[in-house]
């Protein structure tokens, strides 16, 4: 009885994902399996995207006085080009060309951080 249990599909199955549960569950786990170069990577792109949104929204806080969850929220829309539900037409030329270059940085620190992490999934 106690062979025929050892050789049960239904047993492997549940020991190891009671073994993938517990090593999901131990946090010193994912930090072990993640490299320190890919995770030095992944802190680097999202303080590029953290510092260019935060950037962003310091700007249209102060040149448009807005409270900063609405400067927030036009920072990404602007940044990433989506136009979504704004109704903001930017008359002053400071305005204009801080969007510009905010668009221009926003495509290129979004695509090139999700480039890197997808490249690194693949390696």
């Amino acid at each position: 009885n106690g062979v025929s249990r050892l050789f049960n599909p239904l047993d492997r199955i549940r020991n190891r994902a009671n073994n993938r549960l517990a090593a999901f569950m131990n946090p010193s786990h994912h930090m072990q399996q993640i490299p320190s170069k890919k995770r030095q990577m992944y802190l680097t792109c999202f303080a590029i995207v953290f510092v260019w949104q935060t950037l962003g929204t310091l700007f249209y806080s102060y040149y448009y006085s807005w409270p900063l969850p609405q400067s927030f929220f036009y920072s990404v829309d602007a940044g990433m080009s989506i136009g979504f539900c704004t109704d903001v037409h930017e008359s002053k030329v400071g305005s204009r060309a801080f969007t510009i270059i905010h668009i221009l940085l926003g495509a290129s620190c979004v695509g090139g951080a999700l480039i890197l992490m997808v490249q690194s999934v693949l390696d």
